[in-house]
């Protein structure tokens, strides 16, 4: 018998505020079940940690992550136990297909960089600090 291997589904607005359209990124992804929404970055770690809602009866997911989202997927666990997968750089991005066993919960995938938790929010905050005060500065010495 040939297992539903699911359709394609997506989530929306992962690591939202840190693309260049503000808006996240769109991971791309076919399973039986559904991901999570919310995915742990961990930009320390390098990692994004997928979790599975409910039963999948599947042998494998296939997930494509943007390339800006995480570089060179090289390791990935499931439910903490390292594993064997296989991955492809495609346009739209790596394509990984990872097997997994009945009653997986969770998926960890380290890369060499992923995208800094607060980077362009952080960046924009001390824009603003930074303007701000040159302003001020400046508007006091024309006082003077």
């Amino acid at each position: 018998m040939v297992k539903d291997p699911g359709s394609v589904k997506s989530i929306q607005s992962v690591g939202s505020g840190y693309s260049e359209d503000g808006l996240g990124f769109e991971v791309k992804y076919i399973l039986d079940a559904n991901l999570q929404k919310a995915v742990h970055i961990d930009p320390d770690e390098r990692t994004l940690t997928f979790r599975i809602s409910g039963d999948t009866q599947n042998e494998q997911i296939t997930l494509v992550l943007p390339l800006k989202l995480i570089e060179n997927p090289n390791a990935v666990w499931i439910d903490g136990k390292m594993t064997d997968f296989e991955s492809e750089t495609t346009s739209t991005g790596t394509k990984l297909v990872i097997p997994i066993e009945l009653g997986t919960s969770e998926i960890k995938i380290m890369g060499t960089h992923v995208i800094p938790e607060f980077g362009f929010i952080a960046l924009g905050i001390l824009s603003v600090g930074l303007f701000s005060t040159l302003f001020l500065v400046r508007s006091k010495l024309s006082i003077i």
